[in-house]
């Protein structure tokens, strides 16, 4: 989690692009990749587009592009962008009715771009599930997978499970806290938390002492 909130009021979420911002990111890959020595995989939802954007960046910049086996790219900011090298897989996917404006068609135009400058498997999934809601379409409805929870996993557990190679098929022994669930942040930086093998609690904000108890036994999501 961050301690602070994330530029929430701003038409650009700066602070996510901060050194502080991407070095904590990289400090749970780390963590995760040392602790567990299972693939690990990162995703960015709307706003954590661009955190997994200045986080790729870092990474390749200073070479550490092996921290991560692959990245799951969902509703991203339309500033979110990706350059070579991409040497991992990719999934982007969105809701087929995404009416938040910030992230309009984000998803098709980089995944288009990505293609072409990486030879790892790139897929692309629209979900077609679900219900609007009344509130802001940046912060509800389709934009936020509302009863779309189903579909959204087995989109993410198929692609995962078809690009992840791993020969370990046990559960990682550790307590706490536990791995192999899908960690993102929402807008005002809170955690947001659901497992990819079963049924997602998408975009329910958790206290800390509620991390998950399910684990996945072939790779980590965060």
């Amino acid at each position: 989690d961050s301690p602070y909130p994330l530029s929430p009021s701003q038409r650009y979420p700066s602070a996510r692009g901060t050194s502080d911002h991407i070095k904590r990111m990289e400090s749970v890959l780390a963590f995760y990749k040392e602790r567990t020595h299972l693939p690990v995989w990162v995703m960015g939802h709307s706003n954590g587009g661009i955190s997994l954007m200045e986080l790729i960046c870092d990474l390749q910049t200073t070479n550490r592009t092996k921290l991560i086996d692959g990245m799951v790219v969902s509703s991203a900011r339309n500033e979110s962008s990706f350059s070579a090298p991409l040497n991992f897989p990719i999934l982007f996917i969105d809701h087929k009715n995404n009416g938040c404006a910030v992230d309009a068609q984000t998803v098709y135009r980089t995944y288009e771009s990505v293609k072409k400058i990486t030879s790892s498997a790139v897929g692309q999934v629209l979900i077609t599930s679900g219900e609007s809601q009344s509130a802001n379409p940046c912060y509800s409805g389709f934009h936020m997978y509302f009863k779309a929870e189903d579909e959204l996993s087995k989109a993410l557990d198929d692609f995962i499970g078809r690009n992840t190679h791993c020969s370990m098929w046990g559960p990682a022994l550790i307590s706490d806290p536990v791995p192999n669930s899908i960690l993102v942040q929402d807008d005002q930086g809170h955690r947001l938390i659901s497992s990819v093998r079963l049924r997602w609690n998408w975009i329910r904000p958790l206290a800390v002492a509620e991390r998950p108890k399910a684990v996945h036994r072939r790779y980590i999501s965060i």
